[in-house]
């Protein structure tokens, strides 16, 4: 499963923790996830995993964290989606697992 993170841009370093799990194949339906949006940046290993923040405006960054497990076709990794973590929330909401 891939892990949907929500990070926080006001603190240095960010601070963020994980929303939900979901199949890539729900990743890239729902969420637009692309292979573009891979980071080049190991940072977000270190910026994740902290405890659960309240929603506010500096909730600023979607990651999505690839395992070499759930990679197949694509790199293993953390991906910076274009998507607000409001939309994430709504689409995590409406759409359950398939």
């Amino acid at each position: 499963m891939a892990k949907i993170w929500l990070v926080e841009e006001k603190t240095l370093p960010a601070r963020g923790y994980k929303e939900a799990d979901r199949a890539l194949s729900w990743c890239i339906e729902h969420l637009q996830l692309r292979p573009d949006n891979r980071s080049p940046a190991r940072m977000w290993a270190l910026v994740i995993g902290g405890a659960r923040l309240s929603f506010s405006d500096d909730t600023r960054f979607v990651v999505v964290e690839v395992s070499d497990e759930e990679a197949g076709g694509w790199l293993p990794g953390y991906y910076v989606l274009d998507i607000t973590p409001r939309d994430t929330r709504q689409a995590l909401e409406r759409v359950s697992e398939e």
